[in-house]
């Protein structure tokens, strides 16, 4: 004779509990509710294929779906079951096929993700962001489609992963998985699906990517660097002030390029670059007297008074780009734009024997603890604006050396 269950009421779901492992209350009929150890409660129907084999099917969250709603749900699984129909082959454009289809809940999971932590506590970068869902769309979308994600193995992921593999892009590999693994992480959340099939993938499952660095001119080479940039013909004096700018101040592209007039304090010496324009804090650069007179000469040839380097169109600053292209195709040298800043550390190492924290305030890196970093963005100002007057009084001799030659040529 079968159990007989008694039925559900609101009260018991309301006050539902979790406990160390999850358990179920059984409303009959297959139905029951799914009490996870986060606290979540989870919509779930059990019931026997006609293959013989059991299966679940998940409606999703409480009190997102309300016990009405579930029995209603139940009401049409078992309808269909009577007449032989599969309920995992529901139309993609019902309500039930919605909450399991790849492509929404992905869109579901980076738009929540986007939306949270940053620098700042209210979200990612943007920029940042879109590059996480446009890996996701060019690598990942094409594989599962229209996809039940109830359904998507482990083997599945590594056959769609291998795929970059082959392409030799490992440490774009890297980041697709993660990716995926944090979203797969939120479906297990919730209780769409109950184990993350990412996270069994071991890292030796694809090649590591070799740990690169970017290319960067040796100490000893800074003197045909500053040869190069005096002697350019087809280098724009506003592209060289930039190269100077970014080697003297040794911060990243993208802070040299975009810097706003309105960020530095001529009275303080100080250029300020806040936190959306840098990578995890704002970041302070205490001005040299030969930074000083750089940035007198940029001035001379700025025009609408909002970016430091002005690019093409109407107050829009200089690429972040300008700096590599130049170095590499113009000035034919070995080196990145961020190459600049390892030459720059490495020159004030071997040179003047900079200490470790005053070099790396330099690069705007972290040092210390949590705490420490909170109140770093002025710390050793006065050390730091040493030794960037030593490196700048000695770029500027090499300058006023290498102009001397080319005008007497």
């Amino acid at each position: 004779m079968p159990k007989i269950v008694k039925p559900l009421t609101l009260g018991q779901v309301k006050s539902a509990r979790p406990k160390d492992k999850l358990y179920k209350l059984s409303d009959g009929g297959g139905l029951a509710l799914w009490v996870l150890p986060s606290g979540s409660k989870s919509w779930r129907m059990s019931y026997t294929r006609q293959d013989g084999k059991r299966d679940t099917l998940i409606l999703g969250m409480y009190p997102e779906f309300s016990l009405f709603e579930a029995r209603e749900w139940r009401l049409k699984i078992r309808t269909m079951l009577a007449h032989g129909e599969n309920p995992k082959s529901i139309s993609k454009n019902s309500d039930f096929e919605t909450l399991f289809c790849f492509e929404k809940r992905l869109i579901e999971w980076h738009t929540r993700w986007a939306n949270q932590g940053g620098k700042d506590g209210y979200g990612k970068n943007q920029r940042y962001a879109k590059q996480v869902l446009s890996a996701l769309q060019d690598n990942v979308f094409p594989d599962f489609l229209g996809r039940d994600v109830r359904t998507i193995s482990t083997a599945e992921i590594v056959k769609c992963l291998r795929k970059m593999e082959n392409r030799g892009v490992l440490e774009y590999l890297r980041r697709v998985k993660m990716s995926l693994g944090l979203f797969f992480d939120y479906l297990v959340s919730d209780g769409t699906v109950s184990f993350n099939p990412v996270r069994v993938i071991g890292s030796q499952v694809f090649q590591a990517a070799r740990e690169t660095h970017f290319d960067a001119l040796a100490p000893c080479d800074l003197p045909l660097l500053v040869e190069r940039l005096e002697n350019a013909v087809n280098v724009s004096y506003r592209v060289r002030l930039l190269i100077y700018w970014q080697l003297l101040t040794m911060t990243r592209p993208s802070e040299t390029a975009h810097a706003r007039i309105d960020e530095i304090d001529l009275n303080a010496g100080l250029w300020e670059i806040p936190l959306s324009r840098m990578k995890t804090r704002e970041h302070v650069v205490p001005l040299s007297p030969t930074l000083l007179s750089l940035y007198d000469e940029i001035m001379r040839i700025n025009v609408n008074g909002v970016f430091l380097f002005e690019g093409m169109g109407l107050n829009k600053p200089m690429s972040v780009e300008t700096a590599r292209i130049n170095l590499r195709n113009k000035l034919h040298l070995n080196t990145t734009a961020h190459g600049l800043r390892a030459l720059a550390r490495t020159y004030l190492r071997e040179k003047y024997n900079v200490p470790r924290d005053v070099g790396e305030l330099l690069l705007s890196h972290s040092i210390g603890d949590k705490t420490e970093r909170a109140y770093s963005r002025f710390e050793l100002l006065d050390e730091r604006r040493h030794f960037l007057t030593l490196f700048g009084d000695d770029v500027m001799r090499l300058r006023e050396q290498f102009k001397r030659r080319a005008y007497s040529k």
